[in-house]
């Protein structure tokens, strides 16, 4: 969902009426119920990018689907984070993807997460993203298509943390 009124524009100065006040409290409304956003819109690589800024190191995923993996040692909290390249997901069947990791980077991986980017999936498609293993080195995620729809092409996002 987006924002109830996602186009205002306000000179600084200008005197507003009712109408444009009730819009931004409705907008404010939205943003803070968490609703005001679109699907997606936030995501991992987005987030932790915008956060450790300057001190991200980035690497080409060598696995399969590709993408980008981002990494950062916060005084031996380590975070690897990424979004993989465009796949299909044909209706009822599974596809796995490879995360690889920088030589060395984790000693324990502690918390393995991975979200689902949909990207021109048919309206009905119900797709699961899950973590069928992970080492320090490598990690298979798998999503399956439950049908509902047509062949799903996704995104792949995925968030570790180890130490």
């Amino acid at each position: 969902m987006s924002l109830p009124f996602p186009s205002k524009v306000f000179t600084p100065f200008d005197q507003l009426p009712a109408s444009d006040l009730n819009e931004m409290v409705a907008n404010d409304e939205a943003l803070a119920a968490g609703t005001g956003f679109n699907d997606n819109v936030i995501t991992y690589a987005k987030l932790l990018s915008t956060i450790f800024s300057g001190n991200i190191t980035t690497a080409a995923n060598s696995g399969t689907w590709g993408g980008t993996n981002y990494y950062v040692n916060l005084g031996g909290i380590k975070l690897l984070w990424g979004v993989s390249d465009v796949a299909t997901v044909n209706s009822g069947t599974d596809k796995e993807l490879t995360v690889i990791f920088p030589a060395s980077f984790f000693g324990t991986v502690l918390i393995p997460t991975v979200n689902t980017i949909s990207n021109n999936v048919s309206y009905g498609t119900q797709l699961l993203s899950t973590i069928k293993s992970y080492s320090t080195s490598t990690n298979t995620l798998s999503v399956h298509n439950f049908g509902g729809g047509a062949s799903g092409n996704i995104k792949i996002s995925w968030l570790f943390i180890g130490i």
